[in-house]
C-alpha cells in the first residue's frame, strides 16, 4: 500500500489520538488500512465484524456487501456505526454513521479537518420537497461529510473516507491545469490547443472534455492562425465537479476578484485573474435565500475562459 491516499487513514486517527487540545479520540476502528481484504479486518477485530451481504447502499465500485464492526467505536468521544466496503484491491470506502444524528456530530469533524486540511468544498442538493442533502469535502484527501434533513430536522449523517476520491480529484486538477497559462503553479499547464492548420479550416476546435463525473467541451478559437481563446463549458455539470474547478482554479492562480449578480431566479458568479487572462462564471439556480442574504443555490453552468492572444 503505497502513497498517502493509501495511508492517510491511519495518519488520521493517530492524529486524532495524539491532540489532546481537541479532546478528540478512536475507538475501534483505527486499525484499518487501505487495501486490507475482508479477511484481514476479521483478523483485525477478532469476534467484532459482522458481515451484511444486502447492503441497501452499496458505494460505486465496490462489492459484496459490506463489514459492519461492533465493539461501540467511537469518534470524538461519540459513539458511530463503521462500515467497511471492498472493491478489486481491497478496502476501498470506510462509512461512519451517527446513529443519533445532532448538530455537533458534523461540527466537531469540521473543526478538525478544517484545521489541517482548510476549507472545504460545500454543496447543497434539494433531494425532493422535503429532503435536503449538504456536504463537505476535501476530496484532495478523500473525505466527504454529509447531512441530510427532512423538514428541516437532521435524519441522517455519516462520513466517508474513500481510496479513489483523491485519485479523481488528482485526476479533474491536471485536466484543468492542462488548459491554464505556464503562468500559473501548474507543473503541466498549456496543453491543449495545438496552434491552428488545416484541419481547423474554421477557425475552432472542440473535444469532449471530462472534469470528475461530468464531461464538458473545451473549445478553442483561432484568428488568422493564431490561439485567441480557450473555453471550457460544463452544463448541468455534477455540483462535485462544479466545486472541484472552483477550488482548483483557487489554488493555482490564486482568489481573484470575484463579484456576483442576481437574474431572476439565478445567480450568476464571476471570478477573474486578470494577469492570467482567466475568467470562471457559474450559474446557479437560487434554492434558498437566508434573511442574512445567504444564499444557496444548484450549480446549473460552469465556463472557463482564458484569454490567449
Amino acid at each position: 500500500m503505497k502513497g498517502r491516499a493509501m495511508r492517510w487513514l491511519l495518519v488520521f486517527c493517530g492524529l486524532l489520538m495524539t491532540t489532546p487540545a481537541l479532546g478528540a479520540s478512536t475507538k475501534g476502528f483505527d486499525k484499518l488500512l487501505w487495501g486490507m481484504s475482508p479477511d484481514d479486518v476479521r483478523a483485525a477485530y477478532p469476534g467484532q465484524v459482522v458481515h451484511d451481504p444486502d447492503s441497501k447502499s452499496q458505494p460505486d465500485g465496490t462489492t459484496g456487501g459490506r463489514l459492519t464492526l461492533s465493539g461501540k467505536p467511537q469518534l470524538f468521544d461519540q459513539e458511530i456505526e463503521v462500515a467497511a466496503y471492498f472493491g478489486k484491491s481491497g478496502l476501498a470506502i470506510v462509512r461512519l454513521s451517527f446513529p443519533s444524528p445532532a448538530d455537533g456530530n458534523i461540527q466537531r469533524v469540521l473543526d478538525w479537518h478544517e484545521k489541517h486540511w482548510g476549507a472545504p468544498i460545500v454543496t447543497t442538493t434539494r433531494l425532493d420537497s422535503s429532503h435536503t442533502m449538504r456536504e463537505w469535502s476535501w476530496p484532495w484527501e478523500g473525505v466527504e461529510l454529509r447531512e441530510v434533513k427532512e423538514d428541516g430536522r437532521i435524519a441522517y449523517q455519516r462520513i466517508d473516507y474513500t481510496a479513489s476520491l483523491q485519485r479523481s480529484y488528482s485526476s479533474a486538477e491536471a485536466s484543468v491545469c492542462s488548459i491554464l497559462p505556464k503562468t500559473s503553479s501548474c507543473a503541466f499547464a498549456d496543453r491543449f490547443c495545438p496552434q491552428q492548420d488545416a484541419t481547423m479550416a474554421a477557425g475552432r476546435r472542440e473535444q469532449a472534455f471530462p472534469v470528475a463525473s461530468s464531461t464538458g467541451e473545451l473549445s478553442c478559437k483561432y484568428r488568422d492562425y493564431e490561439r485567441v481563446d480557450v473555453r471550457l463549458v460544463l452544463d448541468k455539470p455534477d455540483q462535485a465537479a462544479a466545486g472541484w474547478i472552483q477550488r482548483i482554479l483557487r489554488k493555482k492562480l490564486g482568489e481573484g476578484v470575484a463579484s456576483q449578480t442576481e437574474d431572476g431566479g439565478n445567480i450568476l458568479r464571476d471570478v477573474v485573474w486578470a494577469e492570467q487572462g482567466v475568467t470562471v462564471r457559474s450559474v446557479e439556480k437560487i434554492l434558498k435565500k437566508s434573511k442574512d442574504g445567504t444564499i444557496r443555490g444548484k450549480v446549473e453552468y460552469v465556463r472557463v475562459k482564458r484569454d490567449t492572444k
